[in-house]
C-alpha cells in the first residue's frame, strides 16, 4: 500500500505518539527509512514550500523505488 506524505504525516500528528492507534504504523518504518525520523517530526522540520515540496517528491521516488523492486 502506498500512502501519501500528507495521509501518513497528518495521521501520525493525530494520533500524538500512540502509533497503536495510528492507520499507517506499517507504512512508518518505510517512512523512516526514507527520512531517517517518525512523519511526526519530518513535518515539523518543513518550514517552507520548497521543502514540502522536497519531501513529497524524496517520498514519492521511495515509494517508486521500491515498488518497482517488487
Amino acid at each position: 500500500m502506498v500512502v501519501s506524505f500528507f495521509e501518513i504525516t497528518f495521521e501520525c500528528n493525530a494520533v500524538a505518539f500512540e502509533c497503536s492507534k495510528c492507520d499507517y504504523a506499517s507504512e512508518c518504518e518505510k517512512f523512516i527509512d526514507c527520512f531517517g525520523c517518525i512523519p511526526k517530526f519530518q513535518w515539523s522540520m518543513v518550514i517552507s514550500f520548497d521543502d514540502l515540496i522536497e519531501c513529497v517528491n524524496k517520498w514519492g521516488e521511495y515509494n517508486n523505488g521500491k515498488t518497482d523492486e517488487h
